[in-house]
């Protein structure tokens, strides 16, 4: 037998190749059979050939992956593969099972699909687990379900699936699970090796024989007389009791190898170092003391008697804490940014968890340096993938605005025109009919209310109305028969995904029309890939209901992964755990050693309790954390090693340190040496400041904007007058700079939105009937209101909310307008009025709309309706609150065109708040100590103050600053971001 192993220590692929290469060995390479874990260790070791060859021409071995579950991959024996019969593809293995899962689910109560195709996923997995431990699926019927709790009889009930109908598609579909066809592959090439043994070396290496049949295999290469098994890491110097403990301790990490060696029925001692050593190792002294650490827990009170290590085991080794995970980020990245520094070295991180895979990248890329995760992305968070899912919730949510501008302004769309084209036009859409509450009625109620628009004077967009409206109709055809799918309720899953495919090329299309762009690049073949596949199994999944078809899609999407064929950046590498195995860097960060992350959580999975695996014969769910323990100790033993963790998660939570840096932490304060491994301060240090302001923080002022007295607004509305009392800033940004806020997507509607239906409903009474009442006033009124909430009826929250309250508002209404229609003649609603102020800079029209205009017999009665908080009357009475006080001015000198008459008589406010008071009368014009104020003397107070407030503002000197006074500032601004308010607010010595 010939059986090696690679130290830890050594880079693993750099060993293995130079002791093939050396010797003279390079001429037997072609006729070499090299059988490595990976597709990616493949890859790696042709790129490590080429490396060490210096780059003369070789005939490099035939490399073969057998850890993998793609039989296309194993091509070990062409003839016996082509004998058997073909694997289940994933996709349509998938959604068979799906649909077995809706057939017990109806069977025993009703399943969403969207559960269904999770289930089925897991189902996959366990049925995956099973094959590759050998358990037969009648297994499942040795558990007495007598012995188990109610919902474990549930489950096994449920599994039976597998064993009663699972056996029965296979049949059907003349096709095999994944797992049982590499088994039987593997068992075959291992007996036929045996019986007749190849006339070629064979080289299993970097196999650590998890799977049985490839033990199998591993056992049967080593019997050959060429054949070499050459594992990685065994531990060769451990003595004899701990390795007897090793055997019982699955969270070990040489339990693997012990296990393999107990198949391969081969004798550690046996076991020789692989003959060649790489030119560049790492640190021996580290692996002994690392191996220490790990010792099993049934010996772990050796380290009592532990020496202190030598200065070689703990010197490159780092331990580091970051407060958070965006520290821990930063850090990382900054170490591997250092490594560029020197030419020729090499990083790595090497981490569990994605999430900070992801946020390293960023943090790197702020140097302009671009790495990938050689983990890969799930399809759906790829472009191509992005796109495919917000086109399916866009059809599928009715044209929710939110989603079609996250799908048009997507990077990838196009909509068969001109990008930049595209881009105005979707801009165009956002402004004119997206922002605020959502329209009714989808795309199509978006295409009626552009029709409605294209008359409007006050268009807001650079694109035409025309051509906004026939590009939105060219959108609406291209998503036409998805939402004639999705209108039906329940269709059959090919044709949505015919249907669906259709429209994400017509968005994706350039203007020739071709989508090669959604197919383009990894990612784009990713996702051809994964669309043929679906589009071949897709009628498997016959008719589901058209709201589910999205997360089907999503669960399908997620299940695969987008790798990138070639690494970004030559120096650094952002690796998974599975990817890090034999790679080696000069500086290894192993990131994210947190409990739960690295190593994952044991469990049993949804299906089996961990009794309940073990008499099936299923492996202990802890041989997972033994795996994660080797992959980390051969990370750790790079030249060079950083091993780093967040002290809280991303949700800020406290975490737990990794066991591993737990027994790390023990052993080196057991020996005194805690402080040999501690992190530089300076690096945490400069993670804080490199954001951080430099030098001390400097308030900034207050802005003084003095525009010319040319640039000032001859018109000012009475909401204009009260902002420049309050916050002058305001008025600059909106009248001088022509700034706006928009209103958010998909608003809820809010009091604003509440108050116009109101004002709306009561104006159309008022219009109709401005004299005379009608026989039944409430019911007219109810109905001209039901009118105008039938505008909102697509909001859940107007008629359960809002149309009660509003029954309440009308029948005070109808009882106040039954008392008063006996004091005046006339009534008239939403006047604009205005009148002139003479300044300095010329005439300043003061404009205001009245909601209520009464004519009276001893003059005009000015009314506005509040239907949020009234102002104070003591406000109105000194013109912090000028809007009452500005309209009586104006029905003062007869400003309002539709009346004749002027004078005043009264002022007052209506509170239509509903409740059970249903309104309220408010006459501000009271009497303050012994003065009573009449109406007029409020309208002539208004009228003075107008000339001195336009007076003060016509000096080009007078700033428009923003909140002069604190204690009369508006409770809200849109444009209290631009004055930097937070900025400068205390810093300054006074208010003005």
């Amino acid at each position: 037998m010939a059986t090696f192993t690679i130290a830890a220590h050594l880079p693993f692929l750099d060993t293995l190749v130079g002791g093939l290469l050396a010797e003279g060995r390079d001429g037997q390479l072609a006729d070499t059979l090299l059988l490595l874990p990976s597709r990616r260790a493949c890859l790696a070791v042709r790129d490590t050939f080429l490396r060490l060859s210096g780059g003369r021409p070789l005939l490099l071995p035939r490399m073969q992956p057998i850890g993998e579950l793609d039989a296309d991959e194993l091509l070990l024996d062409p003839a016996r593969q082509l004998a058997l019969p073909d694997a289940l593809p994933p996709l349509r293995r998938h959604l068979l099972l799906t649909r077995l899962v809706l057939a017990r689910g109806k069977a025993e109560g009703e399943i969403a699909h969207e559960q269904a195709i999770r289930l089925a996923a897991e189902l996959a997995r366990f049925l995956d687990e099973l094959q590759t431990e050998e358990v037969p699926l009648d297994a499942l019927d040795r558990l007495v379900p007598e012995d188990l709790a109610e919902h474990w009889q549930r489950t096994l009930s449920f599994l039976r699936i597998l064993s009663e109908a699972w056996p029965a598609i296979l049949a059907e579909e003349g096709a095999l699970d994944p797992a049982l066809r590499r088994r039987r592959l593997l068992d075959e090439v291992a007996a036929r090796w045996l019986a007749e043994p190849p006339g070629h070396p064979v080289i299993a290496a970097g196999v650590t024989g998890t799977i049985p049949a490839v033990a199998r295999l591993l056992a049967a290469v080593a019997r050959l007389d060429q054949g070499h098994v050459v594992l990685p890491a065994l531990d060769t110097a451990m003595d004899e009791e701990a390795w007897q403990e090793v055997g019982r301790s699955p969270t070990h990490p040489q339990w693997m190898l012990h296990r393999l060696l107990g198949v391969m029925n081969v004798d550690r001692a046996a076991v020789a170092p692989w003959p060649h050593e790489a030119g560049t190792c790492g640190r021996p002294e580290r692996a002994r003391f690392l191996a220490e650490v790990m010792r099993p827990a049934g010996s772990s009170e050796a380290w009592q008697e532990l020496p202190p290590p030598p200065v070689e085991a703990l010197g490159g080794l780092i331990v580091s804490e970051a407060p958070d995970l965006v520290g821990e980020a930063l850090q990382v990245a900054l170490r591997l940014r250092e490594v560029l520094e020197t030419p020729g070295r090499t990083a790595a991180l090497v981490t569990s968890d994605r999430n900070l895979a992801r946020r390293v990248a960023a943090e790197l890329g702020r140097f302009g340096i671009r790495v990938d995760d050689s983990a890969g992305v799930p399809l759906d968070q790829s472009p191509p993938g992005g796109l495919l899912l917000l086109s399916a919730h866009l059809v599928a949510s009715g044209g929710h605005p939110v989603t079609l501008l996250s799908t048009l302004k997507h990077p990838l769309a196009r909509g068969r025109s001109e990008q930049g084209t595209f881009r105005r036009r979707v801009r165009a859409l956002e402004r004119t009919l997206l922002r605020g509450p959502r329209p009714a009625g989808g795309l199509d109620g978006l295409v009626a209310q552009l029709r409605e628009r294209q008359e409007d004077d006050r268009w807001p967009a650079p694109v035409p109305p025309d051509e906004l409206l026939s590009w939105l109709e060219e959108l609406c055809r291209a998503a036409l028969p998805l939402a004639g799918l999705v209108a039906q309720g329940e269709a059959p899953f090919a044709a949505l995904l015919e249907a669906h495919l259709a429209f994400a090329e017509w968005l994706a299309a350039d203007e020739e029309g071709d989508p090669g762009e959604l197919w383009a690049q990894e990612a784009g073949l990713a996702a051809h890939r994964f669309v043929n596949e679906l589009r071949a199994a897709a009628e498997v999944l016959g008719e589901i209901p058209t709201s589910a078809y999205p997360a089907l899609l999503a669960v399908l999407m997620g299940n695969e992964a987008v790798r990138a064929q070639r690494p970004a950046h030559p120096r650094l590498a952002v690796l998974g755990q599975l990817e890090s195995r034999l790679a080696r860097a000069d500086l290894v960060v192993v990131g994210g050693l947190n409990e739960g992350v690295w190593p994952r959580i044991a469990e049993s999975g949804p299906w089996l309790s961990r009794g309940m695996r073990t008499r099936l014969g299923l492996p202990p769910v802890e041989m997972g954390i033994g795996i994660a323990a080797h992959d980390f100790l051969m990370s750790a033993c790079a030249p060079e090693v950083l091993l780093s963790r967040a002290a809280k998660d991303e949700g800020g939570q406290p975490t737990t340190p990794s066991r591993w840096l737990a027994r790390l932490d023990a052993v080196l304060k057991a020996t005194a040496s805690a402080g040999n491994v501690a992190a530089d301060p300076a690096w945490s240090a400069w993670s804080r400041t490199l954001d951080a302001p430099r030098g001390p923080a400097r308030p900034v002022a207050r802005p003084r904007p003095c525009p010319p007295r040319a640039a000032r607004p001859r018109v000012l509305w009475a909401t204009d007058v009260e902002r420049l009392l309050r916050d002058p800033y305001s008025v600059y940004a909106r009248r001088i700079l022509g700034l706006s806020a928009l209103d958010p997507l998909d608003a809820d509607p809010g009091a604003a939105e509440r108050g116009q239906l109101v004002h709306a409903a009561v104006e159309d009474f008022v219009r109709k009937w401005p004299h005379a009442l009608p026989a039944e006033p409430l019911e007219e009124l109810l109905r001209l209101g039901r009118e105008r909430f039938a505008e909102q009826a697509h909001r859940p929250l107007v008629a359960a909310v809002w149309w009660p309250r509003f029954v309440q508002i009308a029948r005070w209404f109808v009882a106040v307008e039954r008392q008063r229609r006996l004091e005046i003649d006339a009534v008239r609603a939403e006047l604009v009025g205005e009148l002139v102020v003479d300044g300095p800079g010329g005439p300043v029209r003061v404009r205001a709309r009245a909601d209520r205009v009464e004519v009276g017999r001893d003059g005009l009665r000015v009314v506005d309706y509040k239907t949020g908080v009234l102002p104070a009357a003591e406000e109105v009475r000194n013109g912090l609150s000028p809007q009452l006080s500005i309209e009586a001015a104006i029905a003062l000198e007869g400003g309002f065109a539709e009346v004749h008459e002027s004078g005043v008589a009264q002022v007052m406010l209506w509170s239509l708040k509903g409740g059970e008071e249903g309104g309220a009368l408010l006459d501000p014009a009271l009497s303050r100590g012994r003065e009573v104020r009449s109406a007029a003397r409020l309208a002539e107070d208004a009228r003075a103050g107008l000339e001195k407030l336009v007076r003060y503002f016509d000096d080009p000197a007078v700033p428009y600053v923003p909140v002069p006074r604190p204690e009369v500032a508006p409770r809200f601004s849109d444009y209290e971001h631009l004055a930097r308010v937070a900025e400068w607010r205390g810093s300054e010595g006074g208010e003005e």
